[in-house]
């Protein structure tokens, strides 16, 4: 990856986090359930998470894509701030790709981890191996919000928080400041 493009993305996502860019207000969506923990996998700068959510972009009536999948990257210095605020990186992955490939491909990852911040990453599955730009559910009214609670809610799973140790959402965390990104296709969702 190029340096310059590392650089640009870390130096934007810090400064869009901390101007909190993006708040949600406390609870505006209750609670809408969580999703599913398909796999938890540890490593060097934190846990990846595999989740199959219910307001994820996809399936989504009227389109072919029928991957619930969303990648969710903790890195191991997170820790739940006093505000119980969880502050959020969303990357949408371009054109003819899955968001795990983009993951690898971009290293968005490591740019998180390289950032610094006291935030979460989600990835979620856009249209798989297609040349199309659609958000799914996310382009819908709320649809960003109601994607970014399940995710919340999700990851405050008990079954879950044992694999988090340090890294938990607590029970009270909602969401915070959301900061958008993508690639080639993804940006007609943003």
């Amino acid at each position: 990856m190029d340096w310059t493009r590392r650089t640009f993305l870390t130096t934007s996502c810090a400064s869009a986090l901390s101007l909190g860019l993006g708040l949600f207000p406390r609870r505006s969506f209750g609670n809408i359930g969580p999703g599913r923990v398909a796999g938890v996998r540890r490593g060097p700068r934190g846990v990846t998470l595999t989740l199959e959510l219910a307001h994820g972009p996809f399936p989504c009536e009227g389109q072919p894509y029928l991957d619930a999948t969303t990648v969710v990257f903790i890195p191991h210095y997170y820790r739940i701030p006093t505000t119980e605020r969880v502050d959020v990186v969303v990357y949408l992955h371009e054109h003819n790709t899955t968001a795990a490939e983009a993951l690898v491909d971009h290293e968005v990852r490591e740019q998180l981890f390289a950032s610094g911040q006291n935030a979460i990453l989600c990835v979620p599955q856009g249209p798989v191996n297609a040349s199309d730009s659609s958000g799914g559910k996310l382009d819908s009214e709320n649809g960003l919000a109601h994607f970014i609670t399940e995710v919340v809610q999700t990851l405050q799973q008990r079954s879950i928080t044992g694999e988090l140790g340090d890294t938990a959402i607590p029970t009270g965390a909602s969401p915070g400041a959301v900061v958008l990104s993508a690639a080639g296709g993804g940006y007609r969702a943003v």
